[in-house]
C-alpha cells in the first residue's frame, strides 16, 4: 500500500509541529508578570540545522525562536486551526550558533479572548 505525496507531507508536517512544540515540557498555569501578549503567525519546517521555528509577533516586531515549550492546547490550536494563535509568551536570550534565532521562549500560554 502506498501513500501519496501529499498525505505524507501533511503526515511530516504535524510531526514536526508535535516534536517542536515537545521540545521543551514546561508548561504553567499562571502567567508570570514577565509574559508579553503576542501572536503566532507562522511555523518554520525547513529541515536544516538552524532553520525549524516560529515567528512571533509582539508589538510592531516579528522575532523568530526555535521552538515553544510544552503546551497541549497550543499543539491542538495549530493542528486543527492553524495560524494565526494569540498568546502570552516569556522570552529569554538566546545563547547558542545559530545567528537566524532572535530569543527563546520560556513560558508561552494561550492569550484570554
Amino acid at each position: 500500500m502506498s501513500i501519496g505525496k501529499t498525505k505524507m507531507k501533511r503526515i511530516l508536517f504535524l510531526l514536526s509541529i508535535f516534536i517542536i512544540v515537545s521540545c521543551s515540557n514546561r508548561q504553567s498555569t499562571n502567567p508570570s508578570s514577565n509574559m508579553q501578549l503576542s501572536r503566532i503567525i507562522a511555523q518554520e519546517s525547513t529541515e536544516c540545522l538552524c532553520c525549524p521555528g516560529f515567528y512571533i509577533e509582539i508589538e510592531n516586531d516579528t522575532l523568530f525562536v526555535p521552538a515553544l515549550p510544552q503546551n497541549d492546547d497550543l499543539i491542538e490550536i495549530m493542528i486543527v486551526d492553524g495560524f494565526p494563535i494569540d498568546v502570552l509568551v516569556e522570552l529569554d536570550d538566546f545563547v547558542g550558533e545559530c545567528p537566524n534565532y532572535d530569543q527563546i521562549v520560556t513560558e508561552v500560554q494561550l492569550a484570554q479572548d
